[in-house]
């Protein structure tokens, strides 16, 4: 039965990280026994076709949010007789400016937490918002004093100023109370009164045809499928972080 095979599964060395989803038609099991016997998810039967994939998402994403912080403790260990281990992402660390800050706006809290490591293990500033509406009162505010405009800082160029507020935005697309584009658009509305600019990024997992022209002509700068590529998304930081004003 599943319940077997899975606790064989969680007990096999390579395997045992694997995610695994139950399914099943029987009413009377619930997700307790198959959370309990190692499955990472349980979904009944007859299966919703978007329910079923924003699950695997889910559990997909999770799974790699706990490779990752795993894999902070390790990487930074001397090996046995030898040097510490090298990691890719602490080198990154090295080569990359640590002071770039970064608004990481979206409303997948798995996927927000899996970005924001990514972002801040490679040395980057990195605050988070959860949904359009709050991504536009924080940079607002990151432009402020107190809540009074401060135009010295709003439309200073000097890289120590930029320190101060948001030097690049990754905003997904699909969020509530505010979407990314119209986040964009009040962004880019308060900031033609203000002197400013921020370079935004959108991210979506529903790439479709004019998808792009529709993020460019609402003030987008460029443009992010997901799931996101840790060497893609590290491109578009070096290549926008100080073009902002």
């Amino acid at each position: 039965s599943g319940d077997v095979i899975v606790r064989r599964l969680r007990n096999h060395d390579e395997l045992k990280k694997l995610p695994l989803i139950a399914l099943s038609s029987s009413p009377f099991v619930g997700a307790k026994k198959y959370l309990e016997a190692g499955f990472d998810a349980f979904f009944p039967k007859p299966v919703n076709r978007q329910k079923f994939l924003d699950e695997v998402e889910q559990v997909l994403s999770r799974a790699e949010v706990e490779r990752v912080n795993a894999k902070q403790v390790p990487d930074n260990l001397p090996t046995s007789g030898g040097p510490k281990k090298k990691d890719p992402i602490g080198q990154a660390k090295e080569t990359k400016s640590g002071t770039a800050r970064i608004l990481l706006v979206e409303d997948n809290l798995v996927n927000q937490k899996l970005a924001s490591t990514m972002l801040s293990r490679a040395g980057y500033l990195v605050e988070t918002a959860n949904n359009g509406k709050e991504a536009v009162e924080k940079y607002r505010k990151s432009r402020t004093d107190n809540g009074t405009q401060n135009e010295t800082e709003c439309t200073s160029s000097d890289k120590e100023k930029q320190n101060e507020h948001y030097n690049l935005i990754f905003m997904d697309m699909q969020m509530p109370e505010m979407d990314g584009l119209a986040a964009t658009q009040a962004i880019r509305k308060w900031e033609a009164a203000n002197g400013c600019r921020v370079p935004v990024i959108a991210m979506t997992a529903n790439a479709s045809a004019g998808d792009r022209e529709k993020c460019l002509e609402a003030g987008m700068d460029d443009y992010l499928t997901k799931p996101i590529k840790k060497d893609e998304v590290f491109a578009l930081i070096e290549k926008w972080k100080w073009v902002g004003s």
